[in-house]
């Protein structure tokens, strides 16, 4: 299980326990209880005690005899806790049924723990439970049970860890990447640094960084992953991050920009969502973990977050940066557009003037019963055939003819839309 894997190589990282207490040094062999298990309090040390009977010549397992119903207390250690959650826990080895709880003072700090037949090999049990601060003589029952050989006692500071989606974050909102050369709309997201180190020391090409796809995409999926993108063949962009922003040792996580830049201009305005990612490869095979997605806060387009930043700080920033700002501000013209007598069987001719060179992106409907065969397209002299409703247009004067298959006695555009993209720079 990962968990375990990944907090067992943990916490000789982060914490270094007082005193180590288990011989192989894995923590988590202790509990099915996903956690980070830290400073240790007490360790293996032992004094017989009232009905216990000491029965092994190994120095490290120690054999002590319930009589019948009777619970057997021992070994008794004063023990000073801070305010927290604890795991309790003891390896145990016995034939016969078994039930272990621990003690406080005279107070139970768990419910009773059973261990079956442990099948001649040692069973490491526990439970986790809360206390206040305070000194502590610290106890362990043994309940209903034969001969049972008693090795590693443990209390030991617990932490629950942090979900997948803790570790992997992205920041709200976006960015303008403001280089003049290649501007864009930026990302930034983090990674823990211990979750991070530990793909890295683990598996290899381990890498992190963002996902970045027109949202749009997304009405077509089941879920924002690569697996699932692929499936529907939608491109999408993956960006790796290869520099920290920060200081990861004093900051206890790495954080990384990524920008998507050389947007084609009919894309400004459109929205774009975000979402981090760790990659790896296991047994040849890449696999993939995300951080959470939320449209709210990691959807964004390039006109979106520049009229943000117009209307914010924008005296804040020099000259070069002003000039991508207002670009982006004001880089979607929408034309209004008149209709004209049709200029032949099928045909109906729409003009319109632009005052920038760009691309000229059209949206419409049909009226009903009407198909459409062809859209051309006249700008600057130049008439071409145009292809996803989208076409280069220059300064004055054009058209868009579509061709019809019938002429119907309505009008057969309805809700006409011509937007310009203006070309950067």
């Amino acid at each position: 299980m990962f968990w375990r894997r990944y907090f067992s190589c943990l916490r000789f990282r982060i914490t270094p326990s007082k005193s180590p207490f288990l011989y192989n040094g894995d923590l988590n062999d202790y509990t099915e209880e996903e956690g980070l298990l830290f400073n240790t309090y007490y360790i293996t040390g032992w004094n017989s005690d009232d009905g216990a009977v000491v029965n092994s010549s190994d120095k490290s397992n120690f054999c002590f005899t319930v009589i019948g119903e009777r619970a057997v207390i021992f070994y008794q250690y004063e023990v000073s806790l801070p305010k927290g959650s604890y795991f309790f826990g003891v390896s145990l080895k016995t034939s016969e049924e078994a039930s272990v709880r621990f003690l406080l003072g005279d107070n139970y700090v768990s419910e009773l723990v059973g261990v079956g037949d442990t099948g001649g090999e040692f069973k490491k049990i526990g439970t986790v439970m809360s206390v206040l601060s305070g000194s502590y003589s610290f106890s362990m029952e043994i309940v209903n049970g034969g001969v049972c050989y008693v090795d590693d006692v443990v209390i030991t500071e617990f932490v629950s860890p942090p979900t997948e989606s803790e570790c992997l974050t992205i920041e709200r909102g976006a960015y303008l990447r403001l280089n003049s050369e290649h501007p864009g709309l930026r990302f930034c997201g983090r990674v823990d640094k211990n979750y991070y180190d530990f793909y890295k020391s683990e598996y290899e090409g381990a890498e992190v960084g963002i996902i970045i796809v027109p949202y749009d995409y997304l009405s077509d999926c089941a879920y924002f992953t690569v697996a699932e993108l692929s499936s529907h063949g939608l491109n999408y962009q993956e960006i790796a991050a290869n520099i920290w922003n920060n200081n990861p040792d004093s900051d206890g996580y790495y954080g990384f920009n990524c920008a998507l830049v050389d947007i084609y201009p009919f894309n400004v305005d459109r929205a774009f969502a975000a979402r981090t990612y760790m990659k790896y490869i296991e047994d040849g095979s890449v696999k993939y973990v995300y951080g959470a997605f939320d449209a709210s806060e990691n959807v964004r387009s390039v006109c979106g977050v520049a009229n943000a930043a117009k209307n914010s700080d924008y005296d804040s920033f020099n000259s070069v940066q002003k000039e991508v700002i207002d670009y982006f501000c004001n880089a979607v013209e929408t034309v209004v557009v008149s209709a004209y007598d049709n200029t032949g069987f099928g045909e109906y001719t729409y003009y319109f003037n632009s005052e920038s060179e760009g691309y000229a992106v059209i949206s419409y409907s049909l009226s009903e019963n009407v198909s459409l065969t062809t859209i051309r397209a006249e700008s600057g002299g130049d008439s071409k055939v145009v292809t996803f409703n989208a076409f280069e247009v220059g300064k004055g004067a054009a058209g868009i003819t579509f061709c019809l298959n019938e002429n119907p006695l309505t009008s057969p555009i309805l809700d006409l839309t011509i937007k310009i993209y203006k070309n950067y720079k």
